[in-house]
Order: C-alpha cells, then structure tokens, then sequence
C-alpha cells in the first residue's frame, strides 16, 4: 500500500512540472536480453486501480462514484486476461529472434508432476482488496507468487521480494530450460481528482521485469500513457486507457529490439 500511495505521489509531482506523462523506459541489461535464445512470458497481471486519498472531501467523492464501476471493471479485467498474454507473445515472436513461451504450450510443461520434480508451488490468486480480491486468471496460466496479504500485484514486486522470488525464479527457468522470464504488471490508476471529485486524471502504467536463469532481475522496463481527464463513473474513459496497454507494448517492444523512440 505504502508503495502505490508513493506511486501516486509521484505522478502526481510529475503532472504539476510537466505536460507529459507518457513514458517508454527501459533499464539494465537490454543487450543481454535481446541475446537471449529462448525466454518465458511468464506471468501478466492486470492490478486493482487507484485513486488518490487526497484532497479528502474531493477524493472521497470521486471514490464514491469510482465504486459504481467497479463491477464492470472487473468484467473487463475477466475478458481480456487471455488476450494481454497473447498480444505480448505474438509481439515477442515478431520482434526476437528468442523461442518464446507463453500460453498454452507453457501451459502443458506445468504438468503437476514436473512441478513437483522441481518443487515448484503454486498460489491463488487472491487478494486484500475489498473491491478487487482476485487477479484475473488466463485460462491457459499458473500463478506462482502468493499475493495474499497484498492489496495490488504491482507491490509484491518490490525490492524486498526480488531476493525471496530468485530461487523459486531458477527453478522454473531450470524445468523450462530457458535464458530467462518476464513478468508483467500493469493498471490504470487515477493519479489525481478535480475539484469537488467531479473529474479525475488517469492513466495506464506497466512494468515488465526481466530476470535470467539465476532469478536475477537484470532488466526493468516501464510504459506509461498520456493522462486522460474523465467522470469517476466513465468506464469509456477507463477502457481507453486500459487499452492503451497493447500500443504501449508494442511501442516498447520496437525500442527493446529495433532501437527505435517511441512516438507518442
């Protein structure tokens, strides 16, 4: 919680000194990455959105009005669990020269008896989040992380985890005989609200963290989408930017192995 509250701050500091939120950053090891002969998507989560907790009155009307979606949230998260992962697997293929792994053909080496032999576990999906307690499973996925007690997927992935996942991370890479894995998480936050709670800013956020066979993240990247202003309650404005998800990583995925800056 701590984590995305900082999040918000942040952005929030960010819309006051600039004009532009959108942002397609990679860090670390790209070279390594883009060597790699073989690599796993392993896992795409779709976070819980925020909303700012300030100003108190504004916030608290602008949540008010935020939770009568919610349900339809929800169903949009639900429908598109499959196609996020499919969309970036295809865009590997069609950007790499790595034999990718995702989906279903993933799928079937996570027989129970080769998790197993490898001591691997699996967890549900839930979450501490009243509005949003259950990530949303691809039908072809495992889930190896245990978010219970976590309120968003995206701070589970903090710095005091890298070290608690590595093993776990070479495990799995050991079983698939692969170079290396990515996990992605990305939400649609509301970064700040209007006067009177009328209106909010949001925008689209992913990380993509890429670790080696040893479990060692040795390259992070982020995308991020130009704020858009809507109502509390407009899940049109919420679905745009949601979508927004399949330009970004392609926009990414062009930078990671073609060299190319993004457009906006």
């Amino acid at each position: 919680m701590k984590n995305r509250l900082l999040f918000l701050l942040l952005l929030s500091a960010i819309l006051i000194t600039s004009c532009s939120t959108f942002k397609i950053d990679i860090d670390g090891q790209q070279e390594k990455v883009k060597n790699w002969k073989s690599l796993v998507v392993l896992e795409v989560l779709i976070s819980p959105p925020d909303a700012p907790l300030f100003p108190l009155i504004d916030a608290g009307i602008y949540k008010g009005n935020f939770n009568d979606i919610y349900g339809e949230i929800n169903v949009l998260h639900e429908k598109n669990a499959d196609s996020v992962v499919k969309h970036l697997g295809h865009l590997f293929e069609q950007y790499s020269k790595s034999k990718i792994l995702y989906g279903e053909s993933l799928f079937a080496i996570f027989s129970p008896e080769n998790l197993k032999k490898y001591d691997i576990k699996t967890y549900s999906l839930i979450l501490d989040n009243e509005n949003f307690p259950k990530i949303p499973l691809p039908k072809y996925a495992k889930n190896f992380f245990d978010f219970s007690g976590e309120s968003s997927p995206t701070d589970y992935f903090g710095n005091k985890n890298l070290n608690l996942i590595k093993p776990r991370l070479k495990k799995i890479c050991e079983l698939l005989n692969v170079d290396g894995l990515l996990i992605v998480t990305f939400s649609v936050p509301t970064i700040s609200v209007g006067m009177f709670g009328i209106n909010g800013d949001r925008l689209l956020n992913g990380e993509l963290l890429f670790f080696d066979n040893d479990g060692n993240n040795i390259c992070s990247g982020e995308i991020r989408s130009e704020k858009s202003t809507g109502k509390a309650g407009d899940l049109t404005n919420y679905e745009f930017l949601f979508f927004e998800y399949y330009r970004l990583t392609n926009l990414f995925l062009r930078k990671l192995y073609l060299g190319e800056e993004p457009i906006k």
